[in-house]
């Protein structure tokens, strides 16, 4: 699983202690989902992770709590405090390497 804030770099640009603590705020929602459905942190790049799960499904089971967790969360936020993130889904083999 792949994730990536949609603006983020734009928003760290414009208002860099929103986008810190923005950036704490998703960091909590994606970490504790990715904790509850057994996933291991390849990488973080910043404003996004690579994450590997042993299940495949729970890959997609925990990309569907993020963005519920996000939709909540957004619903009590007024616009510039929003977070969308992008979540992409690799199924396949891998080769750990390091």
């Amino acid at each position: 699983m792949i994730t990536d804030i949609v603006g983020y770099s734009k928003l760290s640009g414009d208002n860099q202690d929103l986008a810190l603590e923005l950036l704490k705020e998703h960091d909590k929602i994606l970490l504790s989902s990715i904790k509850q459905y057994n996933g291991s942190i390849l990488k973080n790049r910043g404003d996004g992770v690579i994450v590997q799960f042993d299940i495949p499904s729970n890959s997609i089971e925990s990309a569907v709590n993020i963005q519920r967790k996000l939709k909540k969360r957004n619903k009590l936020n007024i616009k510039s405090r929003q977070l969308q993130v992008r979540i992409g889904i690799h199924n396949g083999e891998y080769v750990k390497d390091g």
